[in-house]
């Protein structure tokens, strides 16, 4: 004779305990830059992760959880050149990192996909301003 064992309450129950991360929740923390493409002179360029490292060029971006955002670069494509505090909020699908100088603000539509994030910046025209890729770095 056998058994019939129903795994439905167990299914049932470890669905109520796991919490799924919201994008609120995986943001915050330090991310690198490994790779990117920006468009200039009508021409888009593709900045592969061996390029940066020959070429010494980085973006390291840091999120915290209480809203500051802070930043190190030297790649050509700048934001926020001459500032130092800025505050990033969410918004649907985008970052919004604004500085504390009124009315400045930069928007980049954002994906994550497991520990890397995707930022993406377009002009009105829909030229690439800036098309990243970043890992998470752990603490």
């Amino acid at each position: 004779m056998c058994a019939i064992l129903s795994l439905s309450p167990l299914k049932k129950w470890v669905r109520s305990v796991i919490i799924p991360l919201r994008p609120g929740l995986m943001i915050p923390g330090k991310w690198v830059m490994y790779e990117y493409y920006c468009e200039q002179d009508n021409e888009l360029l593709h900045i592969k992760e061996d390029q940066l490292l020959r070429k010494k060029l980085f973006w390291e971006i840091e999120f915290e959880s209480d809203g500051i955002f802070r930043q190190r670069s030297n790649i050509p494509v700048k934001f926020f050149e001459n500032e130092k505090d800025y505050r990033w909020s969410l918004s649907g699908n985008f970052i919004n990192i604004c500085s504390l100088v009124p009315d400045h603000k930069e928007v980049f539509q954002f994906a994550l996909v497991k520990d890397q994030m995707r930022l993406l910046q377009k002009t009105r025209s829909g030229s690439i301003v800036f098309f990243g890729f970043f890992k998470k770095q752990p603490f």
